[in-house]
């Protein structure tokens, strides 16, 4: 089944490497390449903004101005929930996602992160398994869009 290669290298000692037979390579090879051949569309929504590092500091007091019920309705179908802001300065918004092609709403955190110069990365991740299709990026593309400008617009420096 498997052979056992002696293999010494100058300056290093002689270790002893198991390799399977040629058959386990050749399954192996065919599960890879079925693995890859299917493409995958992740789900996840993320883009760089000209929405300078600097002003995300005013997230806090955006989200309390415009807040109806503990909840900003940022775009529609896209509601978040407060901000938290993690020590390296990245903020986290957890909300929900919802369109009447959906079933139920889609669990989602928004990140804003603000290490990039003087740009700032948002990325919007489902917190739950999704089956993204034509509609889902269509409507997560124009929330981003919605959300991106309104807090270019919005948002003021502290």
């Amino acid at each position: 089944m498997h052979e056992t290669v002696q293999q010494e290298t100058e300056g290093l000692e002689t270790i002893a490497v198991t390799a399977p037979a040629l058959g386990a390579w050749t399954a192996l090879a065919t599960f890879a390449r079925e693995a890859t051949d299917a493409p995958r569309a992740t789900a996840t929504f993320t883009r760089l903004t000209t929405l300078h590092p600097e002003r995300l500091a005013g997230l806090p007091q955006w989200w309390r101005a415009v807040a109806r019920n503990g909840r900003v309705h940022a775009a529609r179908g896209l509601v978040l929930d407060a901000p938290q802001c993690e020590g390296s300065g990245t903020w986290h918004l957890r909300g929900r996602f919802r369109s009447p092609w959906f079933g139920r709403p889609i669990p989602v955190e928004l990140q804003l992160w603000p290490r990039l110069g003087s740009w700032t990365k948002v990325v919007l991740h489902p917190r739950r398994r999704v089956h993204p299709g034509r509609r889902y990026f269509r409507k997560g593309n124009r929330a981003l869009d919605v959300l991106t400008a309104r807090l270019e617009s919005e948002l003021v420096p502290v």
